[in-house]
């Protein structure tokens, strides 16, 4: 890779379905996104994931890319809003699991029932999936799979990962929403 990184050309060539410019990009910005996300996750597995998939996220959007910004400016755009994203979705995981600790542990019968009730509930609702959205769903809580490992797996592409995702976790809190009060 030479020294001199040209922006504009390296996205066209990028756009173009370029493997090398890809690679450009990649090593032009690893590092960097790196460190930033390293430094908000604190773990190097995950942040090595997400920075993963957001340049998987890149190839796969490379035909329809409109940067309006320098290519730094949307690399950690698109990495804050993965972070965000990701630690949404940790917060929910944690307060499941905290949740299920706390009534599993505790003493009352009445709270064991409605641990059960809830547990059924939830088994309900991710049996009423279609199956891909399904798959995705167990693949990722049960499996402890990643998007992309998801993707390569399925023989989908991420996106279609995260819309599966998406209608999973809509439906499955919809069906155990009365439950968000105990």
């Amino acid at each position: 890779m030479s020294v001199h990184f040209n922006e504009r050309v390296v996205l066209e060539e990028l756009k173009a379905g370029s493997e090398q410019a890809f690679e450009k990009i990649y090593f032009q910005f690893w590092e960097s996104l790196f460190n930033h996300t390293y430094q908000r996750v604190k773990n190097e597995d995950e942040a090595k994931e997400l920075i993963q998939d957001l340049f998987t996220d890149l190839w796969h959007k490379r035909h329809s890319l409109d940067i309006r910004t320098s290519l730094n400016a949307y690399l950690h755009a698109a990495i804050r809003y993965k972070l965000f994203k990701h630690t949404k979705l940790k917060i929910a995981h944690e307060n499941y699991a905290s949740n299920y600790k706390h009534v599993n542990s505790a003493n009352s019968t009445g709270d064991r029932l409605d641990f059960n009730e809830l547990n059924q509930a939830f088994e309900r609702a991710l049996a009423s999936l279609p199956l891909q959205p399904r798959r995705v769903f167990e693949l990722k809580y049960y499996q402890g799979m990643s998007y992309l490992e998801i993707a390569n797996s399925l023989h989908i592409s991420i996106s279609t990962v995260e819309k599966h995702m998406i209608k999973a976790l809509k439906r499955i809190r919809k069906q155990i929403k009365r439950f968000s009060a105990c």
